[in-house]
């Protein structure tokens, strides 16, 4: 069942607040440095909440841009910081040193590193505090020092995202110590070898989260929407969580798109808006998400907003 909503639903989000975009280098630990890009608001309260954003496999600092600029512009925050392991360069070393391999083999390659999806997590674990140390050090532009972090990723970085947030991975019988987000957005979560649904357990998490996916979201056959339903009716009851299901979205659609063919506008607009109103229901306790969500089907899990431009 698809719902059609009001046309304002997909048009652009007007910003409220201007920003200023910077880059710092995070110390994680002794041998391991991330290179960052802060999209800073200039809310007039300070200490806006931060979301720390997590990105798939051949990404770069201007990956992304497009969430970076849309939460700064509604008063968060959003650090976007590069793995080593799975970033562009890391992308490019691989394709100088395999030239007939495509795409999809060269990031199933990258993404299928032992203990990568750990790597990414445990990044997250250290991010806010390095990120309050050279805050420290340098705290302008800020106004103010940040509030409360949340957390967000596409595909593989998503994956790490949900682990952060508490969920397990095959191997582990207790969640990995983490800092306490207070609210989580997963787009298109997608694992290496083996959908991720099979090797991971929802049942440690309780933080609030926002899945994202759409009608498309496919990377080969073991990977489609129904990986993400798996995923979202497995977390527990008591967990507060949305489904917004974007027809004719696919995994693409929330980053920068494939060659030739960029995300539609309106799929954009839509995500801005959703994740927007899930920003203000945890850090705000606002509850302007409940106005996209009112049309609940009794067929859907509760919560899931099924849309089409």
């Amino acid at each position: 069942m698809t719902y059609d909503v009001d046309p304002v639903f997909f048009e652009a989000l007007k910003p409220q607040y201007s920003f200023l975009v910077e880059e710092r280098v995070l110390e994680i630990s002794e041998k391991r440095n991330l290179s960052c890009r802060v999209y800073v608001s200039q809310c007039p309260q300070g200490s806006c909440p931060i979301i720390v954003f997590s990105h798939g496999v051949g990404a770069s600092l201007d990956s992304y841009r497009v969430w970076g600029e849309s939460w700064a512009g509604q008063g968060y925050h959003s650090l976007h910081c590069l793995n080593p392991d799975m970033d562009r360069q890391a992308f490019t070393h691989v394709q100088s040193q395999n030239p007939t391999w495509d795409t999809g083999l060269i990031v199933s390659t990258l993404a299928s590193q032992p203990h990568l999806v750990d790597r990414v997590a445990e990044d997250l674990r250290q991010i806010p505090a390095a990120f309050e140390k050279t805050l420290a050090k340098t705290p302008k532009p800020f106004a103010g020092p940040v509030g409360e972090w949340g957390v967000a990723g596409h595909s593989f970085g998503a994956y790490g995202t949900m682990v952060a947030l508490g969920a397990t991975t095959k191997g582990q019988t207790q969640p990995s110590p983490m800092f306490p987000y207070k609210a989580g957005v997963v787009f298109s979560p997608a694992g290496t070898d083996k959908p991720f649904f099979e090797t991971t357990s929802w049942i440690h998490m309780t933080t609030p989260v926002l899945f994202v996916s759409g009608t498309d979201d496919a990377l080969n056959p073991n990977y489609d929407i129904t990986h993400r339903w798996e995923a979202f009716l497995g977390l527990p009851q008591h967990t507060e969580a949305y489904f917004l299901f974007l027809e004719g979205a696919n995994h693409f659609s929330f980053s920068e798109g494939l060659p030739g063919k960029p995300p539609l506008v309106e799929h954009q607009n839509a995500v801005k808006r959703v994740t927007i109103g899930f920003f203000e229901k945890v850090f705000e306790k606002k509850e302007t998400l409940k106005r996209h969500f009112k049309k609940t089907a009794k067929a859907f899990a509760p919560n899931t907003l099924t849309i089409r431009p």
